[in-house]
């Protein structure tokens, strides 16, 4: 799976103006692109480049990353439920997702 994300526009949006956490940030845009892949189900778009994605999935990939690289280990403002993604990741994603059938 290709990134939604590249790690130069992650870094732009998160005002990150050092290296030392590239290789951290790599991992991290790379994992919160796959929750994202995730969390929209069948309508996870299939990309070969990040400038591909939808401006909506960016944001929402950014945001997530932000979320674990300022809060590596707890969610103190207890912003998402375990298995869930935070809340404002979620509204954004939403109107794209793919419901569950019941």
């Amino acid at each position: 799976m290709t990134d939604y994300v590249t790690l130069e526009a992650t870094k732009l949006a998160l005002r990150i103006d050092h290296d030392d956490d590239d290789a951290h940030l790599g991992l991290l845009i790379s994992g919160a692109s796959r929750m994202v892949a995730q969390y929209l189900k069948g309508n996870a778009p299939e990309i070969e480049y990040p400038e591909e994605a939808d401006p909506e999935i960016k944001i929402a990939t950014i945001m997530l990353v932000g979320h674990l690289y300022n809060n590596p280990d707890s969610d103190p403002d207890k912003a998402f439920d375990p298995g869930y993604l935070p809340a404002p990741v979620q509204s954004i994603l939403y109107p794209l997702r793919t419901p569950t059938l019941s």
